[in-house]
């Protein structure tokens, strides 16, 4: 991401990023680049996160199956002031969409456009 941003691109990473020093130190790559970066934290409950699991992961490290699985029994450390917040068991997607582009062009960070405003 921090490549891409260094060359004035725009960098959308998901990842399963259970540790708080891991998503500060991401931060700090893509600012470093000039870039800016927003923490958008797709906040689930654990019980959707079960319910939702298409592969069974979760029910297959509940059983014991699966070693260090974030959040069963490895921790997931929330993050404490992400710069957007979905809500997903109150936002179906479209609104979580919503939600996103919203932000991204109250930040100037997209202009109606889709073309990138600011660094």
């Amino acid at each position: 991401a921090s490549l891409i941003v260094r060359h004035g691109g725009i960098a959308i990473v998901a990842a399963v990023s259970p540790y708080r020093d891991a998503r500060s130190r991401a931060r700090r790559l893509v600012e470093d680049a000039g870039g800016v970066f927003l923490e958008i934290h797709m906040d689930t409950s654990f019980t959707a996160c079960v319910a939702r699991d298409p592969k069974g992961y979760y029910a297959r490290a509940l059983a014991g199956d699966l070693d260090l699985f974030t959040g069963v029994d490895d921790p997931y450390e929330k993050p404490l002031t992400p710069d957007i917040r979905v809500c997903t068991e109150v936002e179906d997607v479209a609104g979580g969409v919503r939600h996103v582009m919203t932000t991204l062009h109250e930040r100037h960070i997209l202009c109606s456009a889709g073309r990138k405003t600011t660094g």
